[in-house]
């Protein structure tokens, strides 16, 4: 009952924000990513308490692997907004040409047995317990390269000289929820649970999304966060 009412409660509050964001400037590209960002992240947090849900051994592995997929798909739409916000700049073309390249071969690769072998409910922790894949590896690599990618991004935005002092507070509290949360969510889903080869502390990934909701909602109140004109450089 707790990962439910979790559940409930973060996805609510991700909901209002989200919908807070979009109808303050919904013709913003930055806002509508915002949007995007956080349905993809409820989606993720459905998927994850699904994963110690569902006990049946096929619709566990499928769930289990859809996932993985919404989890990668998650940090993507990180880099997007990263790119996005609160303008949007010209990103390095190696950068651009590897996030179109592995992204579509990650999300396709999260569906099969490279990331995820096979899945094995127990019932004394209440948890299912994954089976790493050959390339699972890839799959942590690969969500952290996007990470890493749009922390660059959101400090390229922070140096700018078209950034003006109010973005950059806004950006500052807008970077630290985003990086925050993401991290929590990577070590708690992907990296914690392979070292210890445990998978009980993947059931709190989605706890991470308090960090995304409190510092965004902050810079809502203390500094009018995505409420600022647009300055597009261009992409």
């Amino acid at each position: 009952m707790v990962d439910v009412a979790i559940l409930i409660t973060v996805s609510v509050i991700n909901i209002l924000l989200a919908f807070i964001v979009v109808s303050r400037n919904y013709k913003s590209k930055a806002n509508r990513l915002y949007g995007l960002m956080v349905l993809s992240v409820i989606f993720w947090s459905i998927c994850n308490f699904l994963t110690n849900t569902v006990t049946q051994f096929s619709l566990s592995l499928i769930i289990n692997r859809v996932s993985f997929a919404a989890g990668y798909l998650m940090a993507l739409s990180v880099w997007f907004f990263s790119i996005n916000f609160p303008y949007s700049i010209k990103v390095n073309k190696y950068q651009k040409s590897l996030v179109w390249i592995i992204s579509p071969i990650v999300v396709i690769l999260s569906l099969t047995s490279v990331f995820v072998e096979t899945v094995n409910y127990n019932p004394e922790k209440q948890i299912t317990d994954i089976t790493p894949g050959a390339l699972y590896y890839l799959y942590v690599l690969a969500a952290m390269f996007l990470l890493g990618t749009a922390a660059v991004n959101f400090i390229k935005v922070y140096r700018s000289n078209l950034t003006t002092n109010v973005a950059r507070r806004q950006l500052i509290y807008t970077a630290i929820g985003i990086v925050c949360t993401f991290l929590w969510i990577l070590m708690t889903a992907a990296v914690v649970p392979l070292v210890t080869g445990d998978w009980t502390i993947s059931r709190y990934a989605s706890l991470g999304t308090i960090f995304l909701v409190s510092f965004i909602a902050y810079a809502i109140v203390k500094h009018r966060l995505f409420d600022i004109p647009d300055a597009e450089t261009g992409y």
